[in-house]
């Protein structure tokens, strides 16, 4: 398998998973207390946030969690870089444009692995925010 491929199994595999983990966190500043202080039990910890996705709520999920493995990457010295490709395909009503985004984490003798802590919506604009914390 390639490893994008991995990538998006595990990506979707954490989100199954975080679901039946979803719980109210007191709030500050309208966010939760998470928000603010990530880390956690001398742990590190990242929050990654995603708006509205074209491709709906799975995709929308996978980016927040991107954002937060990018974020814990970048605490522990990881090199990280996004990537994205974009391609357009023309037709005679329209053009369709396509966007492809991913993360590649640069690893020198780490392995970077979180859990999801929480997940949280924000009711006004509909992003989405997902706590992680290295295990």
């Amino acid at each position: 398998m390639k490893p994008f491929t991995l990538f998006l199994i595990l990506v979707f595999s954490l989100c199954v998973h975080a679901c039946y983990y979803v719980q109210q966190s007191p709030k500050q500043n309208g966010k939760p207390d998470w928000f603010w202080r990530p880390n956690v039990e001398g742990k590190i910890g990242g929050v990654g946030v995603a708006g509205p996705h074209i491709n709906g709520i799975g995709a929308q999920r996978e980016l927040a969690i991107s954002r937060a493995i990018e974020d814990i990457s970048r605490q522990m010295g990881v090199t990280v870089s996004s990537v994205s490709r974009t391609g357009t395909a023309g037709s005679k009503d329209g053009a369709l444009t396509q966007m492809e985004t991913y993360s590649i984490q640069t690893v020198t003798g780490q392995t970077v692995r979180a859990k999801i802590r929480e997940f949280w919506q924000e009711p006004e604009t509909q992003k989405l925010y997902v706590w992680m914390v290295v295990e």
